[in-house]
């Protein structure tokens, strides 16, 4: 989204701790502000000037200590809230996760107001449903303008996580077939979230206050995908099958 607005000539500002992996975006004209979402202050004075918010920031792991998980993905929302109350800004963009509503069983068709589970699978999908919370309890007291998007499994240029960790671990040989091999899954290209993200910038009233899930629109068989891509990169891969159970545990 920063390139898309960059090349359009709106100014862009991105908050971050580290910009050694956009080194083309600064190039282009786009202002680095190097910030801790657990620094209260240092979040509130990077909104500053502002017309737009999209807080996409979060840590995101299977595995982590929950104080650090309820710090950056709580705490955090919660600063870049009092950052769009004092510089009155006009609308936030909240980026959720799918993950909010996932109970464990297989999901076809989720729609956007699926009830959030009794338990959650991770820290990270408990604190990102904390923070949509946040967010909404702001929609509704009127304090906050804005949406929220939950676009599920991101690939494409940039990925630092999704696919480059598949790929890491098929070429140490700790990459087995959970399951039967038979589950689906919804891929969400990069360039796809992008305008969805550019489209709530400037979506109606009506869809304020609301929250978006975000997807391709098709759910491709998971470890055919995974075959596909370690091919085209001549990754050997021969991996043996492991049951959900032992797998979880």
């Amino acid at each position: 989204m920063a390139r898309v607005y960059r090349r359009a000539g709106i100014p862009v500002r991105l908050m971050g701790r580290d910009f050694s992996r956009v080194g083309a975006l600064l190039g282009a004209g786009a202002e680095p502000y190097k910030a801790d979402l657990r620094d209260r202050d240092a979040v509130v004075a990077a909104c500053a000037g502002c017309d737009l918010v999209v807080h996409a920031g979060a840590l995101s792991s299977p595995w982590g200590a929950r104080r650090d998980f309820e710090a950056i993905n709580v705490q955090g929302t919660e600063h870049v809230l009092a950052g769009i109350r004092q510089y009155r800004i006009p609308r936030l963009i909240h980026i959720s996760s799918p993950s909010v509503v996932f109970n464990g069983e297989d999901v076809i068709d989720l729609t956007d107001d699926a009830p959030y589970p009794e338990r959650f699978l991770s820290d990270y999908a408990a604190t990102k449903k904390q923070a949509e919370d946040v967010v909404n309890a702001a929609f509704q007291r009127g304090d906050v303008t804005g949406l929220i998007l939950r676009p599920k499994a991101i690939f494409g240029p940039g990925d630092t996580s999704l696919l480059p960790r598949l790929i890491t671990a098929a070429k140490s040989g700790r990459l087995p077939v959970i399951g039967d091999g038979q589950n689906r899954v919804a891929l969400t290209y990069v360039d796809n979230v992008v305008e969805a993200i550019l489209r709530a910038a400037e979506a109606p009233d009506t869809a304020l206050g609301k929250t978006f899930t975000i997807d391709g629109n098709e759910a491709p068989l998971l470890w055919e995908v995974i075959g596909q891509v370690l091919e085209a990169l001549n990754i050997p891969w021969k991996p043996r099958q492991v049951s959900l159970q032992p797998a979880l545990m």
